[in-house]
């Protein structure tokens, strides 16, 4: 059906999407990259099409196919209404960066991401906030920074142990950064 498809097909695009999702689960990701993608050129709405193509960026990625990854990710990104969306893919992005290209752009990625998404949702822009202060502490900054107030460190404990964590990385790498070894 794919094959035979000529124009957007949300219907064919959905058993695409579930193809993907069986190639994926089985550890196929280089086929569930390209029934991903597929599956976005074939969607009827750039909302879709734009999870489709970050879902076969993340499994191109984890297929080791960084190149392709980072192209299905540049076409995703102006299509990406949410901003949790446009924050994963800011996040594999930067990844990206970190396993393949500049570590100083990662950094930037990560901070302009975790600024974006901060209001939208905390947990994500903590997490890109953590992955910047792990560049920073090893000397890798770009100069980007998140405005006072942005995100809390401060831990809760009724908070789940991975957003602590998340919490307690992100201010440790902060403080190691500036040499505030208290």
């Amino acid at each position: 059906h794919a094959q035979a498809a000529d124009s957007p097909d949300e219907a064919v695009a959905e058993q695409l999407a579930i193809v993907g999702a069986r190639a994926e689960s089985r550890g196929g990701h280089e086929a569930a990259a390209s029934a991903y993608a597929r599956a976005a050129e074939l969607s009827t709405s750039d909302a879709l099409r734009a999870h489709r193509l970050f879902t076969a960026a993340r499994n191109a990625y984890a297929a080791g196919l960084a190149e392709r990854a980072d192209a299905l990710l540049e076409t995703a990104r102006p299509m990406a209404d949410e901003r949790p969306l446009r924050a994963g893919i800011d996040r594999l992005r930067g990844r990206i960066e970190v396993a393949a290209g500049s570590a100083v752009d990662a950094h930037r990625i990560f901070i302009t991401a975790a600024r974006d998404v901060a209001e939208a949702s905390p947990v994500q822009a903590l997490e890109m906030a953590a992955y910047a202060g792990v560049l920073r502490s090893h000397g890798i900054d770009s100069g980007a920074t998140l405005p006072p107030g942005t995100l809390t460190t401060e831990i809760a404990p009724e908070e789940p142990p991975r957003v602590r964590c998340l919490k307690l990385l992100a201010e440790t790498t902060n403080r190691e950064a500036v040499h505030d070894w208290g």
